[in-house]
């Protein structure tokens, strides 16, 4: 380095950047000093009419003490940014379909089920949790990501003893009367063959809905996480789950029309077929 580069500072931990440093402006119109013995800087010249300024360095400035730190602090810096891309695909990339968009199918609900299960009970809680706060931005969607919520909870959670209730975030369009949480211990879930349909989505509300982290965290206590993941089925396997659901005793036990003292109802059993029909039929 030559008497008008400025200041060099030997053993700068990243080699690709020097600095240059301007005398203050108190310094104006000095003259040069000679170098101290044991100065970090190598020269001592001053620029007078400029500020801090980025230079590369000499080829080959590696030397001093501080050359294996530089490497360590690379390795660091390697491996912070790694991290950094695993949580952001993590946040941002990996939340499943099923959270993602308003249709869903037979296969993506048991892709959310898996999901979850490979992130084990500890981080698939902590997952659920914070989808619970993020839908709180839109009520349509806070409303479509709570009822889902409940339904990976009833599969994600074996009972210990006694099967888990459902959740309590309204009335479905169903016959409850006739379904019998020992026929339908998943309701509003249900289980046929190796494939996993939705009865209903609907849910009406005449007062407050439970809140959707105290469900989880019931879930939790009471129920047992799931270790094994479910099967995926694939078009021609839920077409057949689903008809064989709709031959079961469970299903032609159901009363679509019924009263009683003080209460009546008549649903619509074609139109909650055609809700189940569609979560087989839509799979790609």
């Amino acid at each position: 380095m030559n008497d008008t580069e400025g200041y060099w500072l030997p053993g700068f931990p990243d080699r690709r950047v020097a600095w240059r440093i301007s005398l203050l402006p108190a310094l104006r119109g000095r003259q040069p000093q000679a170098p101290v013995p044991g100065h970090p800087f190598q020269q001592y010249v001053p620029p007078l009419d400029r500020d801090w300024v980025v230079r590369r360095p000499r080829v080959g400035h590696t030397q001093g003490c501080c050359a294996p730190w530089a490497r360590r602090h690379r390795a660091m810096t390697r491996w912070t940014i790694i991290a950094l891309l695993l949580t952001l695909h993590v946040a941002c990339g990996a939340v499943p379909r099923l959270f993602q968009e308003s249709e869903f199918t037979a296969a993506s609900f048991a892709e959310a089920v898996n999901h979850f299960v490979a992130l084990g009970e500890d981080a698939a809680v902590q997952e659920l949790r914070r989808l619970a706060a993020d839908s709180k931005t839109d009520n349509k969607h806070e409303n479509r990501v709570k009822v889902r919520i409940g339904w990976m909870c009833r599969v994600l959670f074996e009972p210990k003893t006694e099967s888990l209730r459902e959740p309590r975030f309204g009335a479905l369009s169903l016959p409850y009367k006739t379904m019998p949480n020992k026929s339908w211990p998943l309701n509003p879930v249900a289980l046929s063959g190796s494939t996993y349909l939705v009865l209903s989505d609907g849910y009406i509300l005449g007062g407050r809905a439970e809140n959707t982290k105290a469900y989880i965290d019931y879930c939790r206590k009471s129920g047992v996480f799931r270790k094994k993941p479910v099967s995926v089925p694939t078009k021609a396997q839920a077409l057949r789950d689903a008809a064989a659901l709709r031959q079961s005793a469970a299903w032609q036990s159901i009363k679509w029309k019924d009263s009683g003292e003080n209460w009546s109802y008549t649903m619509d059993e074609g139109r909650t077929w055609e809700f189940i029909q569609e979560q087989a039929e839509s799979i790609r």
